[in-house]
């Protein structure tokens, strides 16, 4: 079964993201499709490149020999990242105008490059549950010190050094920026974990609440029977007696 969704960005809207928790059958593989801005909504004479960033982990405490997550680009679906065996990783990638991708995540390591081969048997047919973030905006890491266009006869430059520091300040602060969000992204897939591990643990109890419940049953029902079953003895024994 594959499922796809649709996410589709406007020319002024660049930033947008998305983050989903997905249940995967043993095969089962599920994409979204990607369609870049048809222009840059900056007025930039040197817009900054678009990125695709994101992150995924998985859930369920189980093995990630299986799981696979690649993008492909354009009609033809040329893989241009692909990633397996992996419990949690992040991705940063970047794309181009005018164009569509797919990302996609699979419970099953045979992936689009190796279609010429025969899917082997799933390696434990278990289901699997996994946490995708993804986004699509400028690559912090690309400065550009021009002004808009109409200003551009007017601008003043900062001093070399201190642009240099700036621009620095802007990656570093960018690169906590991408972090904070990994960070939010598996602090809601721990709080999915956290959910799962207390209903487990909430219905062992409850199975060894009910256990003890009925061996006490037992136990009273025995106690019981053996004390009439003794009273009913000792009464024969002294009717005989007398």
């Amino acid at each position: 079964m594959v499922l796809w969704w649709w996410s589709v960005w406007a020319g002024t809207l660049v930033v947008d993201g998305a983050r989903w928790i997905l249940t995967l059958d043993a095969y089962d593989e599920e994409c979204f499709l990607l369609r870049t801005p048809t222009t840059h909504s900056s007025r930039r004479r040197n817009p900054p490149q678009l990125v695709l960033t994101g992150d995924y982990g998985l859930i369920d405490d189980v093995s990630a020999d299986p799981l696979l997550l690649y993008v492909t680009q354009g009609s033809d679906e040329r893989v241009i990242y692909q990633t397996r065996g992996r419990p949690s990783d992040t991705f940063r990638l970047p794309v181009q105008l005018k164009e569509q991708y797919w990302l996609c995540i699979q419970n099953s390591s045979h992936g689009p490059e190796d279609h010429h081969l025969e899917e082997p048997e799933h390696e434990d047919g278990r289901t699997r549950r996994v946490g995708l973030a993804y986004r699509l905006e400028y690559d912090h890491n690309q400065h550009d010190n021009d002004d808009d266009d109409d200003n551009n006869n007017n601008h003043h430059r900062l001093p070399q050094e201190v642009q240099s520091h700036a621009d620095e300040w802007r990656t570093q602060s960018g690169d906590i920026h991408d972090q904070f969000r990994n960070l939010q992204s598996h602090h809601e897939y721990l709080k999915v974990r956290e959910s799962n591990h207390r209903a487990l643990a909430e219905h062992n109890f409850s199975a060894v609440l009910i256990w003890t419940l009925a061996e006490a049953g037992v136990v009273l029902t025995v106690a019981c029977a053996q004390i009439l079953y003794l009273r009913r003895f000792l009464e024969r024994q002294n009717s005989r007696m007398y």
